[in-house]
């Protein structure tokens, strides 16, 4: 029985794999990076907009009242600061 055309097989796999695995890399770092923005952008601007008292122009505008009329329990702050997320 001949091995070659097994070792060749192999070999073939292994270089393919050794391909592939760096650009898997990159593609997991960049996408915990990507992440990790995104985090930080939702988290600053829910702070912005909690410094500027966003949610009292909210309850004056009655918006807050139409969330908590939908069963929503979430402040519009909140739903802006995710939908940046």
């Amino acid at each position: 029985m001949r091995k070659e055309p097994f070792i060749s097989s192999f070999d073939s796999i292994i270089a393919q794999l050794a391909h592939f695995l760096p650009k898997l890399l990159a593609a997991l770092v960049l996408l915990f990076f990507g992440w990790l923005i995104a985090k930080v952008v939702r988290t600053g601007i829910k702070r912005l907009l909690a410094l500027a008292h966003f949610d009292s122009l909210a309850q004056k505008t009655g918006v807050e009242e139409f969330l908590r009329h939908g069963d929503m329990h979430i402040t519009l702050a909140g739903v802006i600061s995710e939908v940046s997320y």
